[in-house]
């Protein structure tokens, strides 16, 4: 007598996979925003440290230049919340973004992604 074994998926197993993608999708779209936006604004900052001007401009002029490719990118909001602050001490002018996003994932879960990074701009 032949024995027939069933393959494949059955119709739960398919909606289980199908929710498990859709929470993962979801889970993306609230977590890599926020990341993108970062790693704009600290290639900004990278090409203002790098750029041989840089270490003959003040720290007024620095700013400036910062905000302008910052409303160019369109990350004004790290000018109005001072997510990058450019500090000088000395000789040395050091950018750093340190800040924390904050969000709501769903219900009432919310979720806090902190970002710390900091720069030599001028030494």
């Amino acid at each position: 007598m032949a024995k027939f074994v069933n393959q494949g998926f059955s119709i739960s197993d398919l909606l289980i996979w199908l929710a498990v993608l859709s929470v993962l999708v979801t889970l993306s779209l609230k977590f890599i925003p926020p990341y993108i936006e970062h790693r704009t604004a600290l290639s900004i900052v990278r090409d203002l440290v790098m750029a041989e001007e840089a270490g003959k401009m003040d720290i007024s002029a620095l700013e400036d230049r910062l905000n302008k490719n910052l409303k160019v990118n369109s990350l004004s909001k790290f000018q109005q919340a001072k997510r990058i602050v450019l500090d000088a001490q000395g000789q040395t002018i050091t950018a750093k973004l340190e800040y924390e996003v904050r969000g709501q994932l769903f219900a009432n879960v919310d979720y806090v992604i902190v970002f710390d990074d900091a720069l030599v701009v001028k030494d």
